[in-house]
């Protein structure tokens, strides 16, 4: 049997570069006089409602900032201690719009973090970020002087690019950077990698409903590029090939399996398996060698599969990272301070960019002209709400 999937998304038909080759100066670059508890009750993102829309209908989905890392088990249990993890920072976020967010960074050189782009610029990918505060496991305390967009980047996290650079004021004095991984990525999947964050959290069964501010890691395993969900699909936006890497959070139950709609049939790494939530947006995921391979960016949902079929990063879910190695060279630029050499244009001359179907595909098995896509479906019809995460998720900011 075939079955229909409605897409719900922010679309922006095509792609747009940002200048990479300037810097982005932070007129906040102090440290930041607030904690958390002060800012909101609630802990969640201050973002305007990301606009997601369904190929033949649409709804309004919040975008939220809140906490890493949703577990399999009692999160009590995944909890970091120093020193593992310590150039993994909180990062704490003041806007431009007034108030404060909350954030997941790395340091990959001394005075540079990474982070994910969605946790410095608003929904059309304009900076909204003026002052970054990074806080690590050893009790440093960074303070951001500017930032840096990857190429492409959009403001639209299905389009790739999600990924940001901050530079600090000062260099970390006991902390050893994270190296980035350059090579396939699609070597490591299917095998356990580590992801790190300071989200929200909770058990996978409830998803994530505890404050952000604990920095707790687990693992999960790459199911696929982003391309095979976007494609299958038909997503009615360009976006650049193999930029995401994309997981779903697994608890043993082929029911709750959302890859295993695609044939990618794998249920997960029982006690291990974690997922990314709100404030995880912008943390690590490592190589089994320590080399930072993916950067947290949002989640999606199959209603086919969510357990709960809420957004809330419980099992069922799938989530997507950057792919770090595709912006190799411009990462590097930035570490080298050689951005002036950075050719905007031959980079993105070396990305493949799909485009979208010149009209929506109607004849695929499909009975109904208005179903976007038909695809193998054992069970009900689904529908994939997609959110980021970043600061926390619905984007995971």
């Amino acid at each position: 049997m075939k079955k229909s999937i409605g897409l719900f998304l922010g679309i922006t038909t095509g792609i747009v570069f940002v200048n990479s080759a300037e810097a982005i100066n932070l007129s906040n670059n102090s440290l930041l006089n607030y904690t958390f508890e002060d800012v909101t009750a609630t802990d969640d993102y201050f973002y305007t409602p990301y606009q997601e829309q369904n190929i033949s209908s649409s709804q309004s989905v919040t975008a939220t900032l809140k906490p890493l890392l949703t577990t399999f088990g009692n999160p009590a249990d995944y909890v970091v201690n120093t020193p593992l993890f310590d150039a993994v920072a909180d990062l704490r976020l003041s806007l431009n719009s007034g108030g404060f967010a909350r954030c997941t960074g790395s340091l990959i050189g001394s005075d540079f973090l990474l982070t994910a782009a969605h946790c410095l610029t608003d929904l059309n990918g304009t900076p909204s970020v003026n002052g970054v505060q990074a806080t690590f496991g050893n009790g440093e305390v960074l303070t951001g002087q500017s930032t840096f967009l990857a190429p492409f980047w959009t403001g639209n996290l299905l389009q790739g690019g999600d990924l940001a650079i901050i530079r600090t004021t000062t260099s970390a004095l006991n902390l050893t950077p994270y190296e980035i991984f350059t090579d396939n990525p699609a070597t490591l999947f299917n095998q356990a990698v580590d992801k790190v964050g300071v989200g929200r959290a909770g058990n996978g069964n409830q998803g994530s409903v505890l404050n952000s501010g604990t920095k707790r890691s687990g693992q999960n395993s790459y199911d696929a590029f982003g391309d095979l969900l976007l494609t299958a699909l038909n997503a009615p936006f360009s976006f650049v090939s193999n930029s995401q890497l994309q997981y779903d959070f697994d608890n043993g139950n082929s029911a709750n399996d959302a890859f295993g709609f695609f044939s990618r049939n794998n249920l997960g790494l029982g006690n291990n398996e974690v997922s990314a939530a709100p404030g995880d947006s912008g943390g690590p995921t490592f190589t089994p060698d320590g080399k930072i391979m993916g950067v947290t960016s949002y989640g999606l949902r199959l209603s086919s599969s969510d357990i709960d079929n809420i957004l809330n990063s419980s099992f069922g879910e799938i989530a997507g990272d950057a792919n770090v190695s595709l912006y190799t060279p411009w990462i590097q630029a930035v570490l080298n301070n050689d951005l002036g050499n950075f050719d905007t244009n031959n980079f993105g001359n070396n990305l493949t960019v799909i485009s979208p179907p010149p009209e929506p595909n109607n004849n695929i098995n499909s009975p109904n002209p208005q179903d976007p896509i038909s695809v193998p479906e054992p069970h009900s019809i689904l529908s994939i709400i997609l959110t980021g995460f970043s600061l926390f998720i619905s984007r995971k900011k």
